[in-house]
């Protein structure tokens, strides 16, 4: 099925991912994947889809129909007490990340689907960052999925359980995964690549990581 864009009322503006046609399915396969979200125009859309199913809503005060501004791609909530402009990155695991949501979504189908899960070197690799920055990207993920207790994915196929996986981390709000920031004190909770416990099931640690299927 085709993950739908609503927009209460009015008329759809040019480039306005609230107003336009319903994105693309996610891809079924690594390959696929890979290709699909270097378009960061799709990813952007994707990610728009999946956090707002049911229309995109201020996440502020939960406001509907906001006002899209397209140069900056961002929201200005239209309740008068509120006014607020928000991102689609705003209060997820992917605000104030300069990694571009295509190399996110890569990242959670990854987590989603990889048998033997995935591990920092592995996205260095893949996506060209820092092994650093690819095991804050694993430890993000990993802890909205704590913070949610998805320890499994349900599904059929790599397309499902990527669905399943993205809906629930985007679900998660930022600051209860800011909370899970490890103490100063914490060497190997700190250094990327610690075997540090994943917390996902018993006798897994940091890398590789992933959620084990039903």
């Amino acid at each position: 099925m085709h993950a739908t864009i609503r927009r209460p009322r009015g008329r759809p503006r040019r480039n306005d991912p609230t107003g336009i046609a319903p994105v693309e399915p996610p891809p079924c396969s690594r390959d696929e994947a890979l290709a699909a979200f270097v378009d960061e125009e799709y990813a952007f859309r994707l990610v728009v889809a999946l956090r707002w199913p049911g229309g995109i809503a201020c996440p502020h005060c939960q406001g509907a129909d906001p006002g899209y501004l397209t140069t900056r791609q961002i929201w200005k909530c239209r309740v008068p007490e509120c006014r607020r402009q928000f991102s689609v990155r705003v209060d997820t695991l992917l605000e104030d990340s300069p990694i571009p949501l295509g190399q996110w979504l890569f990242t959670l189908w990854l987590f989603a689907n990889e048998p033997n899960g995935i591990s920092s070197y592995s996205l260095r690799e893949l996506l060209g960052v820092t092994q650093k920055t690819g095991w804050l990207m694993l430890r993000r993920i990993r802890i909205a999925t704590e913070r949610a207790s998805l320890h499994c994915l349900a599904g059929d196929d790599d397309r499902a359980r990527f669905l399943m996986l993205a809906r629930t981390v985007l679900g998660v709000p930022r600051n209860q995964i800011l909370q899970e920031d490890p103490p100063s004190g914490d060497a190997h909770a700190n250094r990327p690549g610690g075997r540090r416990h994943s917390g996902l099931s018993p006798g897994r640690i940091s890398e590789p990581i992933g959620l084990t299927y039903t």
